[in-house]
């Protein structure tokens, strides 16, 4: 197939000459994806003039803009697993960035103005539209290499989008030469090679008008094509047909004719439609309704206008991170653990020692909690019902008893007539292992200096072989703090006569 590299003779009037072409064209079609709803992903100019892009939640809520340059980022679509995100940079060129809208990077530089970009179902390919003095409908792989050309002709064919099974794309196309014989543009579709490209929407009525039919998007299943059409005269409304045959056409908006509904994209879950409406005749919003029609409703009002929705196919669940709680050991009865979802809009459900897992909020509090190990799970959900397979845990001790201490040397009270006695005790731990550091040892109110005595972790016997003391009654106090915080305390006295 031809090769687009003779256009780099374009002159920059030349270039922008097609870019305005291009925004008074019809909508970009998008694609859908089977999976769950995720976020939609639209064009607005809330903030520039000339727009840039923005997610919002199923539910209206959660709006945050993507792209911040100068404005003219456009044409939104996502990936098929939902990470990606390819559109129409301010430069016309197409880029990639993530779902968060980090990691942009240029896809395409043809020295013409690119738009309209559609993922193939495999996420290998993305179909996209360009002019060589019309325009035309190319594909690229995802790393910008293989590029080619599909249609080739001198009618305009634009608005791709890749059917489901990765077999055939739709598109737009304004053919008013014999053998067409239209004024108007309609529905196509061909093979993924640009093969077989079939008129679904002909010109049936008499005299010659039928209106433009735009934005076509494939149902999940791949059974039925959503788009726009202006059958009556008036303005455009969301139809749909059989997308094998173009039969079966179908008005789900049905509005006042005062009412321009443009743009359709199907949800994953293949129940729902978002798609444009302008009801005041002023400005232009997103909208949401059941793939019947039924349940029309604006998803996010707005002065500004917003346009070109695409609906995220959202599989890939969040990861659940444990960002504070209680130390390894602990005397505190009560835990208090702080959780952090990768998907803000999570839910979280939680664990305590094996228990069912529940919903549960951050903070997540325990009280009155049992001596002994524990452990805390967490998992969150995000916004689409996607499940952490896999939960974070915190494990722990509760510890709130003291170390012992007995056996000590010499006996309580006793008396001896060693001057250098080996003074002693077996100190113990309920858990902690005992360092040295844990034991301190005090002669007569002095404490040892701990290179002067040994502690015994095996044994757990603490000897200090003293030097040569006076006689009289002499005092021995050994402390210990365990590794929660715990403090044992004995104290005893001998006499040496």
């Amino acid at each position: 197939m031809m090769k687009i590299d003779r256009l780099k003779s374009f002159s920059a009037l030349a270039i922008v000459a097609v870019a305005l072409c291009m925004s008074v064209a019809a909508n970009p079609a998008e694609a859908a994806f089977t999976g769950r709803n995720g976020k939609i992903a639209f064009v607005s100019n809330r903030d520039v003039g000339a727009g840039e892009i923005y997610t919002v939640k199923p539910d209206g809520t959660g709006v945050t803009r993507l792209t911040f340059p100068n404005g003219g980022n456009s044409d939104p679509a996502f990936s098929p697993d939902g990470t990606k995100v390819a559109f129409k940079g301010p430069d016309n060129d197409l880029h990639v960035m993530n779902a968060d809208g980090t990691g942009s990077r240029r896809l395409t530089s043809m020295a013409v103005a690119e738009s309209e970009p559609a993922w193939s179902p495999d996420g290998s390919r993305i179909a996209f539209v360009a002019s060589d003095g019309d325009f035309e409908i190319w594909v690229v792989n995802t790393d910008g290499t293989g590029r080619e050309r599909l249609t080739d002709n001198s009618f305009h064919d634009t608005q791709p989008a890749w059917s489901p099974d990765g077999d055939r794309i739709a598109f737009v196309s304004a053919r008013s030469a014999p053998p067409f014989n239209d004024t108007d543009r309609n529905v196509y579709v061909m093979n993924a090679d640009g093969t077989g490209q079939t008129n679904l929407t002909p010109n049936t009525t008499s005299p010659v008008y039928q209106g433009h039919d735009d934005g076509p998007s494939w149902s999940p299943d791949g059974d039925r094509i959503a788009y726009s059409n202006s059958l009556t005269g008036g303005e455009p409304e969301i139809w749909t047909m059989n997308a094998a045959d173009g039969s079966g056409k179908v008005n789900v908006t049905d509005t006042s004719a005062s009412v321009s509904d443009t743009d359709p994209t199907w949800s994953p879950d293949g129940a729902k439609i978002a798609y444009v409406a302008s009801v005041s005749g002023t400005n232009r919003d997103i909208w949401t309704m059941n793939a019947d029609g039924s349940d029309q409703r604006v998803l996010h009002a707005h002065a500004a206008n917003d346009t070109k929705p695409d609906w995220q196919q959202d599989s890939i669940p969040p990861n659940t991170t444990i960002t504070s709680g209680p130390p390894n050991i602990t005397s505190a009865t009560s835990a208090s653990f702080s959780l952090l979802s990768t998907e803000t809009g999570s839910t979280f459900r939680c664990s305590l020692d094996g228990a069912p897992f529940a919903p549960c909020t951050s903070p997540k509090v325990y009280s009155g909690l049992a001596n002994g190990s524990h452990t805390f799970r967490v998992r969150a959900t995000d916004a689409a019902d996607n499940t952490d397979a896999t939960p974070a845990a915190r494990r722990w001790t509760v510890d709130t008893v003291r170390p012992t201490i007995s056996g000590m040397r010499p006996a309580p009270g006793s008396t001896i007539r060693n001057l250098t006695p080996t003074i002693g005790a077996t100190v113990k731990d309920n858990v902690t292992d005992l360092a040295k550091a844990n034991v301190k040892l005090y002669l007569n109110g002095k404490q040892i200096p701990a290179t002067r005595y040994t502690y015994d972790r095996g044994t757990d016997r603490l000897f200090y072989n003293s030097p040569k003391l006076s006689k009289g009654k002499k005092r021995v106090e050994v402390m210990v703090r365990d590794g929660a915080g715990n403090v044992g305390q004995r104290a005893w006295s001998f006499t040496i006569r």
